[in-house]
């Protein structure tokens, strides 16, 4: 379950924990394929993000933190690179019920084809975006 705290009350530990699940974890995979990826010159990325990089909402300021900074990684990413042949794109499930959000609206199934089709890009498509499952 995600773990609200306001900045005034959030410990150090819960702020590190939420930074090295949201943003840490993907600079470590990130940072392990890369090398793979140039050699094969090819590859896709899709990182999970959420609307709360750019929202604002009490008790959500290490998740907001995290997120608005794996945004500002994967376009760095996706610049860095595209001459590569590696795709790096951000997706949006929005709010769907988890494990870490048990109020969600909607099912995590129901957004598998929009991953796979970042996943699946041409050479020619879109790099370094946020897709938003419901828009």
């Amino acid at each position: 379950m995600l773990l609200l705290s306001t900045v005034h009350d959030m410990t150090f530990s819960l702020w590190d924990h939420t930074i090295r699940l949201n943003l840490y974890s993907s600079f470590l995979v990130t940072n392990a394929f890369l090398p793979i990826m140039r050699k094969q010159k090819y590859g896709r990325i899709v990182s999970i993000t959420s609307a709360m990089a750019n929202f604002e909402y009490e008790g959500l300021g290490a998740y907001s933190a995290a997120k608005a900074g794996l945004e500002g990684l994967m376009r760095t990413v996706a610049i860095e690179e595209k001459n590569h042949g590696i795709l790096v794109n951000m997706f949006d499930p929005g709010n769907l019920k988890t494990e870490q959000n048990p109020y969600g609206e909607g099912e995590p199934a129901m957004v598998v084809a929009g991953i796979v089709k970042l996943a699946t890009l041409p050479a020619d498509g879109m790099n370094g975006q946020v897709i938003r499952a419901n828009q």
